[in-house]
């Protein structure tokens, strides 16, 4: 029984450079959605949103990449921005075909090319041609794949577009490679292959490495194609390109299955299978049903052969995979012939002659037999007349017949010439083929040393810079004196926070800040080192009392530090910032906040103050003086103050955010238990809200009692 293994990996180019890698893809996706909320251009927003679309396809979520390209999409459109709509509409087809929704994403990409076609942007235009003529070749029709290739590449040809053409040379290989030309299309991968080591592509060699180890299969070079593939598994592994996991994995499955070690197959096969599940593949998923049942077949395991093929067949029908269909039914009528069952072993021949059929172009067939036939008749009728010429003339004839000897003994020279000819270039081929992957192999184990090596660099020189800032916030015992009843719950996203904490006691008061910084991580800890320092200044030095002044100062300074003049484009760095001013002879509680609020929790009751809509920076066209605020306290009151991070964390059966209510919640039911265990029960909530998701933001809570 014949087992399925199709080539079908095809460069899907994009309109703009991909977020590189899907580590990176996810560190980007707080950014990008804070520039989705932020009130800003539509164009950028629309940009955000495509790349988001990306990020999540890379991670193997095309629910949420086509929900964050539809958005893109409508933003584009409402904005008249018409090369972000095609982005969007080419993002939504390239998802749609992920997900077996074949005719959706034809549409899309018809729609897409239009758009760039009409705005002349022939570098877009070439990439969604690409992206269709694979869907083509999905389809069942490689011949129109290979137009459409054809046609994108002359168009990157022409714009000097070599590193992108590269990609389009994958996919004619690819065509070829089904057309049953292994060969050629080991060529077309290998010219793809060299152009992605000179420029350092490391994700693409992925691609590469998985179709040329699979032609190297297809032409009976099993150890050449383990090498190749074995590289395209480590890399995908290690890049988490979860598509690419799916056909290494379902190739090597096939050489093994060839060799009769049918574990090995079972076990490559069902990698391949819950891999391909994960995206939600249902091609890729029919093809592997397909194959477990050759495997368990080929092992005496009859019932989950057929169970096995017959799942095949349901995924394969769900998409109209005319090529899966063939095969499908093929195999499942031998599968019954050989059981005798010639009932439904003559049902799936039939099914398999109609889809056979329907993937040849019939009308050319049967033209080509036409001329066939013709040009028997014409022969057959050229003998006849070269019988009469020799009962005509035999000494004529003779002539001819010395004269076709020569001709023949000459071909035959020549035929042996070329031969020779041809053995010596594959020589010569081979040699050079070994010396590259010998450098191939040595230039992938130095990269590798030089990535882990920075890695290490750059891990010690955060951890380095979060001792810096823990030596610059205050200590537990300067607090623990200053404020006996109090717990401060500080969570970093990364090693080093952008969310930080002060307290100093002069002039008969006791100030306390609670501040969110600008990013996190190393740019976020960057803030709260000029925070601290400033606030070390206007208070400790310069003995500024007011709450109010200090944030202003504060603004003017920080403006001055970091070369801020509101222009257009340029970094709004800054931060959102609660200053309180305890005096505990009046029992007042005087405040200045920039954005976040003031909890006041009084028998059992929250009271909300809120701050001014304005950071502590640049941020707003008119600023204003900070307002002060000025509340009456008693013995027994709890101040609670805080940043965003804990609100806004991702959690729960839904994945939704906690939310500013429910943390209210949650604090008047601890209110009663001591200020340690308050601090206890609230990081308790936020690990058992946030569970394996990430944690999206640095977090700070400070809670006292009065």
């Amino acid at each position: 029984m014949r087992h399925a293994l199709h080539i079908i990996l095809f460069a899907f180019l994009l309109v703009l450079p991909a977020v590189n890698l899907t580590a990176q893809g996810r560190s980007k996706i707080d950014s990008l959605k804070k520039v989705v909320a932020r009130k800003t251009d539509d164009s950028l927003k629309a940009k955000a949103l495509t790349d988001l679309s990306l990020i999540y396809r890379q991670l193997g979520d095309p629910d949420s990449a086509i929900v964050f390209a539809e958005q893109s999409l409508q933003v584009a459109k409402n904005a008249g921005y018409r090369k972000g709509e095609g982005k969007a509409l080419y993002y939504m087809g390239i998802v749609y075909v992920i997900r077996g929704n074949y005719p959706k994403a034809e549409k899309y990409y018809e729609d897409a090319e239009a758009v760039f076609q009409s705005i002349g942007d022939l570098k877009s235009y070439s990439s969604v041609l690409t992206a269709h003529g694979g869907l083509l070749q999905y389809k069942g029709d490689p011949n129109g794949a290979l137009e459409l290739h054809m046609k994108s590449l002359k168009i990157k040809r022409e714009i000097g577009d070599s590193l992108t053409a590269a990609a389009v040379t994958t996919n004619i290989g690819t065509v070829y490679s089904v057309l049953g030309e292994p060969g050629k299309a080991l060529d077309y991968f290998m010219q793809s292959y060299q152009i992605h080591v000179r420029a350092k592509e490391v994700y693409k060699l992925t691609d590469d490495c998985c179709n040329i180890g699979n032609m190297y299969h297809q032409l009976k070079q099993d150890s050449l194609a383990m090498v190749y593939l074995n590289r395209s598994m480590a890399l995908a592994d290690s890049l988490e390109l979860v598509e690419i996991q799916t056909y290494s994995y379902a190739i090597v499955a096939g050489i093994y299955y060839d060799n009769s070690q049918y574990d090995s197959a079972e076990y490559y096969y069902n990698k391949a299978l819950a891999v391909a599940e994960s995206i939600d593949d249902k091609r890729m998923m029919s093809y592997q049903y397909l194959n477990l049942g050759s495997v368990y077949h080929s092992t005496g395991r009859e019932a989950k052969a057929e169970e096995a093929m017959k799942r095949s067949l349901e995924l394969a029908e769900e998409i109209d995979a005319v090529e899966n269909l063939r095969d499908i039914h093929l195999q499942l009528n031998q599968f019954y012939r050989e059981r005798e069952n010639f009932k439904d072993a003559l049902f799936h021949y039939e099914k398999y002659i109609f889809y056979r059929d329907s993937l040849l172009d019939v009308e050319k067939q049967t033209d080509f037999a036409r001329k066939e036939m013709t040009l028997e008749f014409e022969n057959e009728r050229a003998l006849k007349q070269a019988e009469q010429d020799k009962i005509d003339a035999i000494g004529a004839e003779e002539k001819k017949r010395q004269k076709f000897f020569i001709i023949l003994v000459t071909v035959a020279l020549v035929l042996v010439l070329v031969f020779v000819l041809f053995l010596y270039n594959r020589f010569v081929i081979v040699r050079k083929q070994n010396s590259v992957i010998q450098r191939q192999k040595t230039e992938v184990e130095l990269q590798k040393e030089i990535i882990e090596e920075k890695n290490k660099s750059i891990t010690d020189s955060i951890t380095y810079a979060q001792r810096i800032q823990h030596a610059i916030l205050p200590d537990s015992a300067v607090i623990a004196e200053l404020f006996p009843e109090s717990f401060i719950f500080h969570r970093p996203k990364d090693i080093v926070s952008g969310d930080f904490y002060w307290i100093a006691e002069t002039g008969g008061y006791v100030f306390y800040v609670t501040a969110d910084c600008t990013g996190h991580g190393v740019p976020g800890g960057f803030m709260s080192v000029l925070g601290a320092s400033l606030l070390n200044e206007i208070v400790g030095e310069k003995n500024t009392t007011s709450p109010g002044k200090i944030l202003d100062l504060m603004r003017e300074k920080i403006i001055h530090a970091l070369r801020q003049k509101g222009e257009m484009g340029e970094n709004k760095d800054g931060m959102d910032m609660i200053l309180c001013r305890v005096d505990r002879k009046t029992g007042k509680l005087c405040f200045a906040a920039a954005n976040n609020p003031v909890w006041l929790l009084r028998k059992g009751e929250i009271t909300e103050y809120k701050g001014d809509k304005q950071p502590v920076g640049i941020g707003v066209e008119n600023p204003v003086p900070f307002t002060e605020h000025e509340i009456d306290i008693l013995p027994g009151d709890l101040i609670y103050t805080l940043t965003d991070g804990y609100a806004d964390q991702f959690g729960g059966e839904k994945g939704k955010k906690y939310k500013y209510r429910a943390l209210q919640e949650l604090l008047t039911s601890v209110s009663d238990l001591s200020m340690d265990h308050q601090g206890a029960r609230i990081e308790h909530a936020f690990d058992e809200w946030r569970g394996n998701l990430e944690q999206v933001d640095d977090v700070l809570v400070i809670g006292i009692r009065i």
